[in-house]
């Protein structure tokens, strides 16, 4: 089965504290550091999804908005379905997904950010 991300966004704040420590490290959070960065975390991610048999027999479709805390070691914790899609099975597979992820580094001038938000839709 085919997954489309319809979005996958980076919650903070202010978009100053992308730039946070920069100063010292002599880098920046570019917005194309920022979208690469957003591409790779949606590869990884992807690289763990999977339709549920139970979504495919009842053709269950729909979208799920996750949320989560980006740790140390390329890792989520902290992971919710901020909006269901209605299909436990969906949602359950979004979470699992995201669990099993091995996230890609955070580029220079994006290490204060924490909290990612993303939207998945699940489709045939």
């Amino acid at each position: 089965m085919r997954f489309k991300w319809t979005s996958i966004a980076i919650t903070i704040a202010s978009f100053t504290c992308l730039f946070a420590g920069c100063a010292t490290n002599t880098c920046e959070a570019t917005q194309g550091k920022v979208r690469e960065f957003q591409l790779k975390m949606q590869a990884a991610i992807d690289s763990n999804k999977f339709y549920p048999k139970e979504a495919v027999t009842e053709r269950v479709q729909g979208t799920v908005t996750m949320s989560f805390d980006y740790i140390n070691g390329n890792k989520a914790q902290n992971v919710h379905v901020e909006k269901s899609s209605g299909s436990i099975y969906l949602d359950s597979a979004a979470l699992i997904a995201v669990l099993q992820a091995n996230l890609p580094p955070k580029p220079c001038g994006m290490e204060d950010i924490k909290h990612f938000v993303f939207t998945e839709n699940f489709s045939f």
